[in-house]
């Protein structure tokens, strides 16, 4: 049996054309027995505390067991399996097909101390390439195990993991026939109710793969009647939904676009520089399922009301209630602001917002903000941090939002001016 190194970084050009090893019972059992390595020194009070501050409870509703029904919502699956599973050239495997060490379990994911600011949750975003399995080539699976390779280096005790939210893995799926028994559809549906939990946490990554194989879908299998879904990652319903949800309220060294993967990156440092994705404003709800009607789906009828409801449960979830929402760093214009301004509408708990530095947000943007103050939007925010290179700009920006709301404090650049009233 031939084992790819683990250390090994392909090109981006040799990503979707790696030769797979045959697969065997033997693969899978050496990758369950290389994932065994798990986090659990720490006492229960300093992990208990640990997952409570970031809000980890929020997740244990679709991680917990159901004593009942035999199984949780979701099963978060350890990375260390994914990147042994790629390494020994094998295929993702439905969740019912795969063998229990390859899960992270609620217990074991409490005890882990947190990584890079996170829970160590790792949500992947990813169209998939076949309707009976998303991934036929593995190639979605060896990109991920290479950016995995490097979150495992960035382990804190050298003993922690991950924990990967993988749909075809982490949720029940049909059988060949086409069914779920159910348990598992009861299960399946309690996941897909609450998804938006997972993508939109403030304390789980995102990891988008927003290319398409080269020459796709030439050499994959579809169904008669069945054509493929050629629309890229940012036209399908789906992937515009969870980067959409994901997009909230992370910060942005917590979103990223695989598609600007190298390999070059030494380390967990050097790969979220790399690979940090643009994080766009929170769209509205209402504007969020206008252009969905836009995005291609597998089954459209079935799909697009539950994707509009999943954003909209995350949208009101996270901005909805968030006093503190940050976009630092991302350089937005008038085009972000504006549509930021239509959000804030919905931000009823607001406090504080930060658009951190080098804002390039001009007349149009400063006055859609302040018109949006105004009119009586974000009715509990009490401070605007933008900082301006250009001294003139800041001041216009300080003036444009205390016409908007006068008792606001603005900090418009660090070293030559603060308001506070």
């Amino acid at each position: 049996m031939r084992l790819r190194g683990a250390g090994c970084c392909p090109s981006k050009q040799s990503i979707a054309d790696v030769d797979r090893a045959p697969e065997s019972d033997a693969v899978l059992a050496w990758a369950a027995t290389a994932s065994k390595a798990r986090a659990g020194d720490a006492s229960v009070s300093e992990w208990a505390v640990s997952w409570a501050k970031q809000e980890g409870a929020e997740l244990e509703a679709l991680l917990a067991e159901d004593t009942v029904l035999g199984g949780s919502p979701v099963a978060l699956v350890d990375a260390r399996f994914l990147v042994a599973l790629a390494n020994a050239g094998g295929l993702l495997h439905r969740r019912q097909d795969l063998p229990p060490e390859a899960f992270i379990d609620l217990k074991h994911l409490q005890r882990m101390p947190l990584g890079w600011g996170s829970l160590r949750v790792v949500c992947v975003s990813h169209p998939w390439l076949q309707p009976d399995h998303p991934d036929p080539k593995g190639s979605t699976l060896y990109l991920l195990a290479r950016v995995l390779d490097k979150f495992l280096a960035f382990t804190g005790n050298g003993t922690c993991t991950w924990a990967v939210f993988l749909d075809f893995c982490s949720l029940h799926q049909k059988d060949s026939s086409g069914r779920r028994t159910e348990a598992e559809q009861s299960l399946f549906a309690t996941a897909l109710g609450r998804l938006s939990d997972l993508y939109s946490h403030p304390r789980s990554f995102l990891l988008k793969v927003t290319a398409l194989p080269e020459g796709y879908p030439d050499g994959f299998v579809f169904p008669t009647g069945i054509t493929a879904n050629t629309a890229d990652y940012h036209g399908r319903g789906w992937c515009f939904c969870e980067a959409s949800m994901g997009a909230l309220v992370k910060q942005s060294d917590k979103v990223l676009d695989l598609s600007l993967f190298s390999g070059a990156a030494n380390n967990l440092e050097g790969l979220v520089e790399e690979c940090r994705a643009m994080r766009p404003p929170p769209l509205p709800p209402v504007e969020f399922a206008s252009q969905l009607e836009a995005k291609s789906f597998t089954s459209k009828k079935a799909d697009l009301e539950t994707v509009s409801k999943l954003y909209e449960m995350a949208f009101t979830s996270r901005v909805g209630r968030v006093e503190k929402l940050g976009f630092g760093n991302l350089g937005w214009g008038d085009e972000q602001a504006i549509v930021l301004s239509r959000a804030l509408f919905l931000a009823g708990s607001l406090e504080h917002l930060d658009l951190g530095h080098d804002c390039a947000i001009g007349d149009g943007g400063m006055g859609a903000l302040a018109a949006c103050l105004r009119e009586g939007a974000a009715p509990k925010l009490r401070s605007i941090r933008c900082l301006f290179k250009s001294k003139a700009r800041g001041l216009a920006m300080r003036e444009a939002l205390l016409r908007g709301r006068d008792s606001l404090e603005v900090t418009v650049s660090q070293s030559w001016y603060q308001h506070d009233d």
